[in-house]
């Protein structure tokens, strides 16, 4: 079994925007070319730290939480008519959802696609 040396560089650069960015370089030592860079946002970097001094305890959990792609949920035409009508008398998107059994995210999308402003509940 072959074991891989690597060196490792830590850089600081600016964005396009005049931001500063960790660029932490990894490479190995026995090909002296082959390179990897991640770019990690200065305001970024406690959380990073934060999380790799735990490292052994989040292996497969992102880092920095992000909104992965969620699946969507197409209604039937008869169906999103009948939420524009129950939304237009005054039934709350909450209930829609209850009732309906969607995602609020769902019923928002459809009615906002029909062309209907929705604010926040308070």
């Amino acid at each position: 079994m072959s074991t891989i040396n690597y060196n490792y560089k830590i850089a600081y650069k600016l964005d396009e925007n005049g931001n500063r960015i960790i660029e932490l370089t990894q490479r190995e030592l026995s090909s002296g070319g082959n390179a990897i860079s991640i770019d990690i946002p200065e305001n970024d970097l406690p959380i990073v730290v934060s999380k790799l001094s735990n490292i052994f305890s989040i292996i497969d959990e992102p880092i920095i939480p992000f909104d992965e792609k969620k699946e969507e949920i197409f209604l039937e035409p008869n169906i999103i008519q009948t939420l524009v009508a129950l939304f237009l008398s005054g039934v709350p998107v909450k209930d829609l959802a209850t009732q309906y059994n969607y995602p609020e995210e769902t019923i928002k999308s459809h009615l906002e696609y029909k062309g209907i402003v929705i604010f926040d509940e308070i």
